[in-house]
């Protein structure tokens, strides 16, 4: 029995490029920023390629940006 691992080449599954990886890997990722809009629709993910969603549906987005809140007026942390 030959030890030999074929290469399976195809698109990473944040979309980014093409890669080539071993053919027993199941999730193939990059080393690209995912990119992806955050819920919060204002932000995108700054976590490296990966699979599954970009932050936990409980989880808040903690990213600085100039969105005022509507509550006081002070940009958003």
């Amino acid at each position: 029995m030959s030890s030999m691992h074929y290469s399976n080449r195809q698109m990473c599954t944040g979309g980014h490029k093409t890669i080539t990886m071993p053919c027993y890997t199941k999730i193939m990722t990059c080393d690209s920023i995912c990119g992806k809009i955050l819920p919060c629709g204002q932000h995108q993910c700054q976590r490296k390629c990966h699979d599954g969603y970009c932050t936990k549906t409980s989880e808040k987005c903690k990213q600085l940006c100039q969105t005022l809140r509507n509550n006081c007026g002070h940009m958003c942390v």
